[in-house]
């Protein structure tokens, strides 16, 4: 809402109609000016993570875009000139959901409760002093009826009660009095003993379902409509009414509840359940006094549960005092009474009362808080705010394992079911009492969906994750992600996991899980636009960042690599041990190759130049030599594969260990015990061999040499037999004895690693999963396509613009993770960094990484270029970084 436009009675009407709300007391009014929001309300907003935002006030595009990026809320309901409200019309607004027990609701909510509690209804009927109203109705609540169903005043009637007690039957003056007084009355009345009050009696209307109590007053009888339509729960409950004329009885009534210790308000009531995040620090309490008449301060007493303990929010902790009765010295004692009660008791225990205000100066707080301080028993002081306050929250991820224990969470509500396939019906069981209540309504179901997926399975001897292998799906903001898996209203909550909408009576509820590779590609080439409804102004300017994203030719090398391995955590834990990739250097013929290469290359083009003379642009001679002798330099350079056989390998794993001995001895807490257990064994290298060559990493063969030509070639041993076919000359010869296994990687993997950069990604791949705690999805390097000018199915298959390519895409712990990846430093360019920016202001990920096998510092150009397209991205609150990879030459390891 608008703070310099809506007056404090929309204020009022937006509290009032969260009290009458289950959980109600934690719906937050947030002030803007529906273009911008302060970063402090913007802040708490996202904190607070609503399901549904109702807005007072026109939104601009870029609030809603934001709102879109940041917050992904299942509805938004835009401000309307025609509209008469923004809160809608309720029929019913019992703040209880039917089937609940008040009292044990109240035990297990209410620490420290002995005996039956009362509810406290407010009767304000009489009172006229609208200051002295709006004190009680902000603080406490009442359940005073809303214009849409109120019954009446009080009123009385010219006949005593004995006389109703001598007829035996209701009145004709009673019925007489409620058409009097324009209440509707039907015929159909049950006049009978009150059980909360002895001695009077309770008229109770079935055909209307009201209720009207009875009372002595002066020799005649008082008609008390019933506040509220209290359901059946409040049946067993002791209610209590309180009748407040003008301040001298306001004073009265204060000054009991003061003294009351089984009182409860509907301002705590509608503070259950409570179950919103807890405070990060928790021991930061005081009770407040808010002092005030403004709109800022109204709002900051309506937010304040937000900015204590949870255990301390169904309590009376805040008190909003308007400056007019703080001033009136007749309320002091009554007042005062009242926060020695609320600030100091056995479940307050307050180590301070703090006087707050937005609307008045500190010289004029003090001057109150002064005269208040004589009569206060605990430590006060005042403070001044000019900034709405703000809290930090602990982090909200899920911190059970539900093989071993699905109910260890605080929330003790989660229900386990054991999916079987893709297509998953699960029977739902609807909250307390919803199936009985009389008229349509929703609630929200939250999804913890517990996976195991074999791309990311570990090894039995390689446990790189605590407890079971398997992940939760945790997902970036984008609610299309809910809807392909409920096709249904829903949403992404703020701790990444999907909450839907299920309509009541509903009793199952259609869960259809997809390839993680495609909920990772679907950021890129879906929007959110199917998922809302037209009257959600999110509709209007949601978009697809790309027509559509592919799995790259590069991205297929990995995919066939990571197919090899089996999975992710066994590539990785074996491509981060520096052995095997020194091996797999080896096996490809890369073992300082590129280094000499590179050196080769340059004298070639520098003899060039110093015979033809420097190159122009125009020098179309100069062109060509140097094209036909790139042309030849790519001849020469093509890599090719090597065989090796066993003792090359114990020889580099003898290098290995000779040089992690070294380095330990260069620790100053070096010792010879450190050695124990470092001996060589050609044991471990058979085995960890063997696991290579059982999965076709590495194979297996020998190199013969023809007989008839002379030509020696490898042969893989599925192909060895008796007599060989030589493949120059093509003629048979033997198999010589004794010949030496030899060793070399599957074309596959020799192809990928050597040549189009696929143990990079593995390795960087494979350390966001291994730092992932609850939640990894991943997809291979991608192509992005920009949408086709024709819209034929033949120009979609064949015939799209490739505009960009990413080879990072993954989702950890639900966030959205994009990047580039090379071999080498040296080989980004700043093209590399442009791009990466401009993908990354399409698709808005919460993270850009660079990075690359080397294991220096990242050179100066390099953070130049990161800071620089960080600061362009900053506003889209994308954080850029280099990712360094860990430990990579770190233990002596086969």
């Amino acid at each position: 809402m608008n703070p310099s436009q809506d007056s404090i009675e929309v204020v009022d009407e937006i509290i009032n109609f969260n009290r009458g709300l289950w959980g109600g007391r934690f719906n937050p009014i947030i002030l803007t000016d529906g273009n911008t929001i302060e970063d402090n309300w913007w802040k708490f907003l996202r904190d607070v993570d609503p399901d549904v935002i109702k807005s007072f006030v026109p939104l601009g595009t870029e609030l809603i875009e934001n709102f879109e990026q940041f917050l992904s809320p299942l509805q938004i309901e835009d401000y309307k000139e025609d509209k008469q409200s923004g809160l809608g019309t309720y029929v019913d607004r019992r703040i209880l959901p039917a089937g609940i027990d008040m009292n044990s609701l109240i035990f297990a909510n209410l620490r420290g409760w002995y005996g039956i509690p009362t509810i406290a209804a407010f009767d304000l009927n009489e009172m006229d002093d609208d200051i002295g109203k709006n004190f009680v109705i902000r603080n406490f609540g009442t359940y005073e009826r809303t214009n849409s169903t109120h019954i009446g005043r009080n009123f009385t009637i010219p006949i005593s009660y004995e006389d109703v007690i001598s007829r035996g039957k209701v009145p004709q003056e009673i019925h007489d009095g409620f058409k009097q007084n324009n209440i509707p009355f039907s015929n159909e009345v049950i006049c009978k003993d009150s059980i909360q009050r002895p001695g009077e009696w309770v008229l109770i209307d079935k055909e209307k379902n009201q209720r009207h109590f009875v009372k002595k007053m002066n020799g005649k009888l008082l008609i008390l409509p019933d506040t509220q339509n209290f359901s059946k729960e409040f049946d067993e409950v002791e209610k209590e009414v309180f009748l407040i004329t003008d301040r001298d009885s306001l004073s009265d009534v204060l000054l009991g509840l003061a003294r009351s210790e089984k009182i409860v308000y509907q301002d705590q009531i509608c503070a259950f359940p409570n179950s919103e995040r807890e405070l990060e620090r928790t021991w930061l309490n005081t009770f407040e006094i808010i002092v005030g008449d403004t709109l800022q301060d109204i709002v900051h007493f309506w937010n304040r549960p937000w900015l204590i303990s949870r255990w301390k929010r169904k309590y009376i902790y805040q008190l909003l005092i308007p400056t007019d009765l703080a001033a009136d010295s007749c309320m002091e004692d009554a007042l005062c009474a009242l926060i020695n009660k609320y600030s100091w008791s056995e479940r307050q225990h307050s180590r301070a009362v703090q006087f707050v205000s937005f609307s008045i100066k500190e010289s004029e707080l003090e001057s109150i808080a002064g005269r208040f301080r004589k009569k206060i028993s605990v430590f006060t002081n005042v403070k001044c705010y000019e900034e709405p306050q703000v809290a930090d929250y602990c982090p909200e991820y899920p911190l059970f394992s539900f093989q071993e224990n699905p109910l260890s969470s605080r929330d003790n509500s989660i229900e386990i079911y054991r999916g079987q396939s893709s297509t998953n019906i699960i029977e739902l069981t609807e909250p307390n009492g919803l199936a009985q209540r009389d008229h349509d309504g929703h609630w929200m179901a939250d999804f913890y969906i517990e996976f195991a997926h074999d791309r990311y399975a570990n090894r039995e001897d390689v446990r790189i994750r605590t407890g079971e292998n398997s992940f939760l799906w945790q997902f970036p903001s984008r609610n299309h992600l809910t809807y392909s898996l409920f096709n249904r209203s829903s949403r992404i909550k703020l701790n990444g996991f999907p909450s839907a909408r299920i309509k009541k009576g509903e009793k199952v509820l259609r869960l259809t899980l997809t390839e993680s590779e495609l909920v990772v590609k679907s950021l890129f080439f879906k929007n959110n636009r199917h998922v809302y409804v037209d009257s959600d102004p999110r509709a209007k300017v949601a978009t697809a960042p790309y027509y559509s994203a592919r799995v790259s030719d590069k991205g297929k090398y990995l995919q066939g690599v990571l197919e090899l391995f089996g999975n992710l955590t066994f590539a990785y834990e074996v491509l981060r041990n520096p052995y095997w990739r020194t091996m797999f250097d080896n096996l490809s013929k890369n073992t300082n190759a590129e280094q000499a290469a590179q050196i080769s290359v340059a004298n070639k083009i520098q003899k060039l130049i110093d015979r033809s003379g420097p190159l122009t642009s125009g020098d179309k001679n100069a062109i060509e030599s140097l094209a036909t002798l790139a042309v030849n330099l790519a001849k020469d350079q093509t890599i090719k594969q090597k065989e090796s056989p066993l003792k090359a390998f114990t020889a580099e794993a003898e290098k290995w260990r000779d040089k992690y001995i070294e380095g330990m001895k260069s620790t100053s807490n070096f010792s010879e015990n450190d050695l124990i257990g470092l001996r060589f064994s050609l044991e471990d290298i058979n085995n960890s061999l063997s696991q290579l060559t059982e999965k076709n990493i590495i194979q297996i063969g020998v190199r013969p040499q023809c007989l008839n030509c002379g030509m020696t070639d490898w042969y893989h041993v599925d192909d060895i037999g008796q007599h060989l076919i030589c493949r120059g000359c093509r003629m048979p010869f033997p198999l010589q004895p004794e010949l030496v296994w030899q060793y070399r990687l599957n074309n596959l993997v020799h192809a990928a690693h050597a040549q189009h950069g696929t143990t990079p990604l593995i390795l960087v791949l494979g350390q966001l999963l291994d730092k992932s705690r609850d939640s990894f999805l991943y997809s291979p390097n991608l192509n992005l396509y920009a949408e086709p000018q024709d819209r034929s199915i033949e120009a979609y298959l064949n015939d799209l613009d490739l505009i960009a390519e990413v080879d990072i895409a993954c989702i950890q712990d639900g966030k959205f993770i994009i990047g580039e990846v090379k071999q080498s430093m040296r080989l980004f360019s700043k093209k590399d960094f442009d791009d990466m920016a401009k993908i990354a202001k399409r698709v808005k990920p919460d993270i850009v990484l660079f990075s690359c096998i080397d294991k220096q510092q990242p050179t100066q150009n390099i953070t130049d270029h990161i800071e620089r397209i960080k600061k362009e991205l900053c506003s889209l609150e994308i954080d850029v970084e280099w990712y360094e990879l860990e430990a990579l030459d770190y233990s002596y390891s086969v």
